[in-house]
């Protein structure tokens, strides 16, 4: 679940939060910080319209992981309604539905790692491309590097913080509803301080930014 729509911290404590997620993520996950690649800037043909048969959804999780070094199809995706007590059927099985009226969730499912978008959103795919990239830094933060934090809005803001540090903020802007200034402020954070240190490599990003 995103933190955008969390409560308001004023700017001072923002910006504590930030520099100490950046310093968590930093100390687990140097040699990866050390080989950040540029930021992931979809092209014309990245988002797709979304069937109910998940297929367009994985397509694009697929390129977000292949982005992220991770193996192809790691992450099982599916469309559901955001109903209690609604099932999905996941290779036979009959599934107990866990979105509990979250907009996207990330969890395990029979050992498999599962990523459950909320169907509503599914003539949306910038919103769901959003939810997604959210999704899979948990996957990657959780599943592949054992990182989480017992608090749980501490531990979304590493993950918001950790989704744009390893390139994939402009999915979240790009489809994000502008509910709070959190996400916003952790953007500014990240532009003001890489701009400052190499502006010339960020043009692209501003100038997809601005469009």
């Amino acid at each position: 679940m995103s933190t955008l729509e969390k409560t308001k911290i004023n700017d001072v404590d923002l910006d504590k939060l930030i520099k100490n997620k950046l310093g968590l993520l930093s100390f687990y996950l140097n040699k990866e910080i050390n080989a950040t690649r540029k930021p992931f800037l979809p092209d014309k043909n990245f988002y797709q319209n979304l069937s109910s048969d998940n297929s367009s959804l994985r397509s694009m999780s697929n390129i977000i992981l292949n982005y992220l070094n991770e193996p192809i199809d790691a992450l099982q995706t599916h469309f559901v309604t955001n109903n209690s007590g609604h099932v999905i059927t996941q290779n036979g099985n009959t599934i107990p539905l866990q979105l509990n009226d979250a907009p996207g969730v990330y969890t395990k499912i029979k050992g498999e790692d599962t990523i459950l978008m909320d169907q509503k959103y599914i003539k949306d795919s910038k919103k769901v491309v959003a939810i997604l990239a959210h999704e899979i830094m948990h996957y990657y933060l959780i599943s592949r590097h054992n990182i989480i934090m017992t608090d749980k809005m501490e531990n979304e803001l590493l993950t918001d913080v950790a989704t744009i540090y390893f390139g994939l903020g402009i999915l979240v802007v790009n489809g994000m509803t502008f509910q709070s200034t959190w996400f916003l402020s952790i953007i500014a954070f990240f532009l003001e301080f890489s701009i400052f240190q190499q502006p010339s490599q960020h043009l692209d990003t501003l100038n997809r930014l601005n469009m």
